[in-house]
């Protein structure tokens, strides 16, 4: 699955162009942030409830013609081992912070949600993040390609717009949004029942007391429902 992105990808934020005095532009977009730098950043955040709250990561990526060198850029590369340089290294990356440094463990495999869609935000030093609207089809691109790096038949057309999205009186970051997994629950409400009747029957059949057999199935299926990662 395949497009011309670069071409799809309207530019976030951008504001009209108005006639403004210099001290005028100024005031109007305050700087904040070097845009002419041959490296970019951008941050992955997931908001969820509890102790944690936010899970901030960070990737860097770059793009060879923006160095004036092989050389420097080479240096980039040897201190930073996950600078990213094309499209599919850029959903590599992002995959292994998320499952690995967002997650963890017990998130990945245990927790009732998952990750759903994707959401651009844009913030300032001095502002709380807000949402920048995106087509539809731009995320709907971009959770394919997450989800399918090695299926990816762009080279760099993401990591040039994430260059795009530069702008010197803010930044953005990418949220990953979560969202219930009715898979998931079914199986974590299915697996108990299923569990604790077992028990219950083989108890019975065993000769046992029937009461006491159920007595024991109703304490498994009590004890199971204790809280699971959201």
């Amino acid at each position: 699955m395949g497009s011309p992105l670069a071409e799809k990808m309207p530019e976030p934020g951008k504001r009209p162009s108005t006639k403004l005095t210099t001290a005028g532009k100024e005031s109007e977009s305050p700087v904040f942030y070097d845009t002419t730098r041959p490296t970019c950043s951008l941050y992955l955040v997931c908001y969820r409830s509890g102790a944690r709250g936010c899970d901030l990561q960070q990737l860097l990526c770059a793009v060879r013609t923006r160095f004036p060198s092989d050389e420097s850029l080479d240096i980039v590369i040897y201190a930073n081992p996950y600078l990213v340089q094309t499209d599919h290294q850029l959903f590599v990356e992002m995959r292994r912070l998320y499952t690995t440094q967002m997650c963890g463990f017990l998130r990945r495999y245990f927790s009732l949600k998952t990750l759903r869609s994707f959401r651009l935000l844009a913030f300032t030093p001095t502002t709380r993040p807000t949402e920048v609207p995106l087509d539809d089809f731009v995320l709907q691109e971009m959770m394919y390609a997450y989800r399918n790096p090695d299926r990816l038949s762009t080279t760099d057309d993401w990591v040039h717009w994430e260059f795009r999205l530069r702008r010197q009186d803010r930044r953005h970051a990418l949220e990953f949004v979560e969202g219930w997994n009715t898979t998931r629950i079914a199986i974590s409400g299915t697996i108990p029942w299923l569990a604790s009747s077992l028990v219950g029957i083989i108890w019975a059949v065993t000769g046992g007391d029937t009461q006491t057999a159920f007595t024991v199935a109703s304490f498994i299926l009590t004890s199971s429902s204790s809280e699971v990662p959201s």
